[in-house]
């Protein structure tokens, strides 16, 4: 027997067990590393229309939307590493001032981002009106009247200025939602646009006032500074008379708080065209005011019954047809939210609005059901 044997044993025992362990502690440093590059991924962020040259602020939220990271960009890609997958982050741009941001949830190891951004105008050459809703009514002594309008930017830049907004001769008593963003002008108001419009984006605008009148007739007359879609003019059938319009075509007669009222319409206006409606008021009129916010101009759309701030009690039937108009309305406010026909702003204070006057509806109908119904 060789009597180095067992020392050569001894020798390729060590090695082995010298080689076990740094197996071991080689997995267990890599493992972890490599789980974790399983469960993580990276966000590739591409923004077109960017012109390589002006800082970009960028902040990257997580879904709870706590601000992770704030960068300053001047390229059109960047990326953002190890983000957990299976949640979502958010990201935000500011760039020239205007704000644009998009979400994304981390379900590969590797996603894509894909931002547009423009550039910024103040011509109001690519803004339109999609619809321009006008009603008139008569109070024995005055011409109300409402209007709500709703502009888009068709172009391919960033409308940041304001809206020209006709207005007729002798208004007074006017409000508006936005009445902080109008300047008065000669031929009515400039609108500041509260909110930049990118392209394809909507900018709602109401308004209310009214036109002190004598026995006789009155001319009401609406300049259009943009192109225009639709127009509709409703006045009320038994408190005015029309005796003439201009580039108006008479429509159906529709119902409004139980009130008729002769619908006129105008498809596809042109800027500067000019409508006119010659009006006779009636000497005795009703002076009940119908409320005209959004609410009651989204119902026109429908087809509905509205009712007023000032409406009377009602019975069980009528209290029925309320609610269903105002459901109506609701619905409609839901539509124009999801289609982005409407801002956030402005839903939640419709949905408001409109949520409080169905709940004091249905108390109506529970406590004139307890008696029995009646007037």
């Amino acid at each position: 027997m060789n009597p180095n044997y067992f020392g050569e044993i001894k020798t390729k025992n060590s090695a082995l067990c010298f080689l076990i362990l740094t197996y071991l502690l080689l997995l267990a440093y890599y493992i972890p590393q490599i789980t974790a590059e399983e469960s993580s991924g990276e966000l590739i962020v591409v923004v077109r229309g960017y012109d390589e040259k002006t800082p970009m602020q960028v902040s990257l939220l997580d879904e709870n939307l706590n601000y992770l990271k704030n960068l300053t960009i001047t390229a059109s890609s960047f990326n953002f590493k190890n983000l957990q997958l299976g949640k979502t982050y958010y990201v935000l741009i500011n760039y020239k001032g205007i704000y644009y941001h998009n979400f994304i949830l981390m379900q590969r190891p590797r996603e894509n981002l894909i931002f547009q951004v423009y550039d910024i105008t103040d011509s109001d050459e690519s803004i339109v009106v999609d619809f321009h809703h006008i009603i008139i009514q008569y109070d024995g002594a005055s011409i109300n009247v409402a209007e709500v309008m709703q502009f888009r930017n068709i172009g391919d830049y960033v409308y940041n200025g304001s809206l020209k907004i006709s207005m007729p001769r002798g208004f007074s008593e006017f409000n508006s939602q936005h009445a902080c963003c109008l300047t008065e002008t000669p031929y009515g108001f400039d609108f500041i646009v509260p909110q930049p419009l990118k392209p394809g984006e909507q900018q709602l605008l109401d308004l209310t006032y009214k036109i002190a009148t004598q026995q006789g007739e009155l001319t009401f007359t609406k300049q259009l500074f943009y192109n225009t879609t639709y127009v509709l003019v409703a006045v009320e059938k038994d408190a005015i008379s029309v005796k003439t319009t201009t580039r108006l075509e008479p429509g159906e007669t529709v119902q409004l708080d139980n009130k008729m009222f002769t619908t006129f319409i105008l498809l596809n206006g042109s800027r500067e065209e000019e409508l006119n409606l010659v009006l006779s008021p009636a000497f005795f009129a009703s002076v009940n005011w119908l409320w005209t916010g959004t609410g009651v101009m989204v119902a026109i759309i429908v087809g509905v019954v509205v009712y007023g701030l000032r409406g009377s009690r009602g019975s069980v039937e009528e209290l029925i047809a309320k609610k269903e108009a105002t459901l109506a309305v609701l619905q409609q406010i839901e539509k124009d939210y999801q289609d982005g026909a409407i801002s956030e702003l402005e839903y939640l204070k419709s949905k408001v609005r409109y949520k409080e006057r169905l709940a004091r509806i249905e108390k109506r109908l529970e406590r004139l059901s307890a008696k029995g119904g009646g007037g």
